[in-house]
């Protein structure tokens, strides 16, 4: 075995190869007010369709390759598929639908937010409340404009909304 300590251009190299072996990358997150913003408009004009009725409204709001994870369901593919699992039923409404992001990271075009929601309509001739947890995967399609890649919900305890 080589003493390296009696070799100093051996643990020289020894320290060289050693150093491009190990690499770490670590990504700083900077906070981007301006970025979050659009994303809670566009989550905001969600919600304002999602009251209107509005399912085409609704699926634009996704990328053309989207895809939603809706509770007890399979995956639903496409913004044609979603515009379809968004359309209400005849005697169905939703009179309010508020989101509470709790975090929204961005990361170059993608987007990772998650929080909680709350839902209120009619179905079925009765009131109904519910709400529950969320995760949505943003990706900027041009500069300022984000649609939904990824969207999860569950039912569960969900914040009071504001109004």
């Amino acid at each position: 075995m080589v003493d390296l300590v009696k070799h100093p251009i051996r643990l020289l190299t020894a320290t060289l190869l050693l150093g491009g072996c190990i690499h770490a990358s670590v990504r700083r997150v900077v906070p981007e007010p301006e970025r979050v913003a659009q994303i809670a408009a566009a989550s905001r004009e969600f919600s304002a369709r999602y009251e209107r009725g509005d399912a085409a409204g609704q699926a634009e709001i996704y990328v053309e390759d989207g895809i939603i994870f809706p509770p007890g369901r399979p995956a639903i593919r496409g913004r044609a598929a979603i515009q379809e699992f968004w359309q209400l039923p005849a005697g169905e409404r939703i009179e309010r639908h508020r989101v509470i992001a709790d975090s929204i990271v961005i990361v170059e075009a993608t987007a990772y937010d998650w929080g909680t929601y709350t839902v209120e309509g009619v179905r079925g001739g009765q009131q109904y409340r519910g709400g529950g947890k969320y995760v949505i995967v943003w990706r900027e399609v041009s500069p300022g404009t984000w649609r939904m890649h990824l969207d999860m919900w569950n039912a569960g305890p969900a914040r009071a909304a504001a109004p």
